[in-house]
């Protein structure tokens, strides 16, 4: 008979274990809920307490339930109450142990001022930003933000398992600090610094704990995820801005240098007061930077004078649309032009009307001189002698 209630006491007493364990499984996700919800700091400051000692208190009930199933005589159970009594003073001792003085592997990577603070720093400054609820808001550069990982190992005993958490540090001046985040939360932050050059962050005073990214809160991960795809979409339009607007302003300045070329290239023979004239009538801002008085007919990147009146001018703005006239050499024949002028991307034109006019043994081109810059579309008119 008294082996029927022994073997019930067992029973009972593995039952209200097991139950115990349901209930501290319990206790973490509801406080892991609350603190997501209400984004009370006094309910992360039990989810870390309740972190760093959940490892000895279900090492402490298993302990407790192993003595159970040995002490079902009550002979037995009387001899060793007092060994349960030192083991839970024992096991007390521990916990507050590890609760001042060290941090878990999950809170590793905490960086408070450059430092990473002991388990009772840590404890202390979460329940003085809970009681003062003091934030600093900063506009931090993204590239003194990161998303850090924290890998780590768990030994449950029987086998070791890998863990990770997840970290956004980021740098005010000197000062670095690193705050512990949901997954979640990370990726989110993760994305924004691929597409935002700078981030909002508010975070707690005296821990650095971050508690909105641009406004919205770390905890809500439908806005953070809407944020992410409006930035996306914002970045993408800005590009495209940018690129339509750098579009306009290379065919703006094409254009410009077109009409400028062909303004300069009439303008050979007129006086520089007319030249002068003619271009800011186009409203074109003059080029040059230097004139000289020269008895040769071109001045590369000048405006050259031929008796202190002929003007002689030579394009000296170049850009990509800007193609450099090809050397031509006494003596070449036409088809050595023409290859020439193709191979040098230039469409051209050969008048061997005017060809007797120029003399002979001479090559003529209209307008231009080796070496001289001419727009990419513009038409070649040479004439050689038979």
């Amino acid at each position: 008979m008294s082996k029927k209630i022994d073997g019930k006491k067992t029973v009972i007493n593995i039952v209200a274990g097991v139950i115990f364990f349901i209930i501290l499984v319990g206790v973490r996700l509801s406080l892991s809920y609350l603190y997501r919800h209400t984004e009370l700091l006094i309910f992360y400051f039990f989810l870390v307490w309740f972190d760093e000692s959940l490892g000895i208190i279900l090492f402490f009930l298993l302990f407790l339930l192993f003595f159970v199933y040995i002490t079902r005589k009550d002979e037995n159970e009387i001899k060793l109450k007092p060994s349960l009594r030192i083991f839970t003073v024992i096991a007390l001792i521990y916990i507050a142990f590890t609760n001042i003085f060290e941090v878990s592997e999950r809170y590793e990577a905490v960086l408070i001022d450059n430092k990473t603070p002991s388990a009772f720093e840590y404890k202390y400054n979460i329940i003085k930003d809970a009681i003062d609820g003091n934030t600093i808001t900063k506009i931090v550069p993204v590239e003194n933000i990161e998303i850090y990982y924290n890998h780590y190992v768990v030994d449950t005993g029987r086998s070791s398992k890998g863990r990770v958490s997840y970290y956004i540090r980021f740098k005010i001046g000197d000062i670095q600090y690193s705050s512990l985040e949901e997954r979640s939360t990370a990726i989110y932050v993760k994305e924004l610094l691929k597409c935002k050059e700078n981030i909002k962050i508010e975070y707690y005073q005296h821990t650095g704990m971050v508690k909105s990214i641009d406004g919205i809160s770390k905890n809500n991960n439908q806005d953070l995820r809407l944020h992410v795809l409006a930035s996306r979409d914002e970045e993408k339009q800005e590009e495209e801005s940018k690129e339509q607007e750098s579009i306009m302003k290379e065919e703006e300045e094409r254009l410009n240098n077109v009409m400028e070329y062909s303004i300069l290239s009439e303008s050979i023979g007129k006086k520089l007061s007319e030249i002068e004239e003619l271009l800011e009538k186009n409203c074109i801002k003059t080029s040059y930077k230097k004139v000289y008085i020269s008895s040769k007919m071109y001045e590369v990147g000048c405006i050259a004078f031929y008796n202190d009146d002929i003007v002689y001018v030579v394009k000296d703005n170049l850009n990509e649309d800007m193609l450099v006239f090809p050397t031509i050499e006494e003596g070449m024949t036409r088809k050595e032009i023409i290859e020439l002028l193709t191979d040098a991307g230039f469409s051209y034109e050969c008048d061997e009307f005017e060809c007797g006019m120029h003399g002979k043994d001479k090559l003529h081109t209209k307008g231009h001189s080796n070496g001289t810059y001419i727009p990419r579309q513009h038409t070649v008119w040479f004439s050689v002698d038979k």
